[in-house]
């Protein structure tokens, strides 16, 4: 499943693009098995896919180079890659069939939600900067599950602040300094406590 982190991370794409691909991998494999679709293409496919959705693109290329150079540091060394090589034009052929094939299995919905966004709202809302850092974390490791696809983006982001301020010892603030945010931050915290049941779901 973190094929794609780390793919990403060699791409040096952002983290919005590879929780793009992990949503896309996770919904294509709801209707999918990986008896019949090797999830090493797959990844590689939903990283292309992902990053020229999210206007972040790199070269088909670019990411078959990325994807061996992965390989190559798991499995030793394996063939020189080239552009003129075999396998680079084996490995070019299967991902464009894959993208269709992923773009079917998706119904074309490339809109991916994320929790991020509403991470940020929260903290903009409820005054807990300290515990943003420790939940964006939480929100990465989340895309390693399922998660994204089980609970709606907003009690997912809830849920992960709600963890961090455990993990912190601390306690979410129930006041704003600000009278005219004071009913934000009242329904804001009682969706944060809501979200405690999302914890076990986490496994985090």
């Amino acid at each position: 499943v973190g094929k794609y982190h780390f793919l990403g991370q060699i791409l040096r794409l952002p983290q919005l693009t590879t929780a793009t691909a992990s949503v896309f991998v996770h919904r294509f494999y709801c209707v999918n098995s990986l008896k019949y679709f090797d999830r090493h293409d797959i990844a590689c496919t939903a990283v292309f896919l992902a990053g020229k959705v999210e206007e972040t693109p790199k070269k088909l290329q670019e990411v078959i180079f990325a994807y061996h150079r992965l390989r190559k540091g798991e499995n030793g060394s394996p063939e020189e890659l080239t552009e003129e090589s075999a396998s680079f034009w084996h490995a070019k052929d299967r991902i464009l069939k894959y993208e269709r094939v992923l773009l079917q299995a998706l119904g074309f919905d490339l809109s991916i939600e994320h929790a991020y966004t509403h991470l940020l709202k929260a903290v903009q809302v409820i005054p807990c900067r300290e515990y943003a850092k420790v939940a964006w974390n939480f929100l990465n490791d989340s895309y390693r599950t399922t998660v994204c696809l089980q609970f709606h983006p907003r009690v997912v982001a809830a849920a992960a602040l709600y963890l961090s301020s455990k993990i912190e010892k601390g306690k979410l603030p129930q006041k704003h300094p600000d009278p005219e945010k004071e009913k934000e931050v009242r329904c804001a915290s009682f969706s944060l406590r809501g979200a405690s049941c999302l914890l076990r779901e986490l496994r985090l």
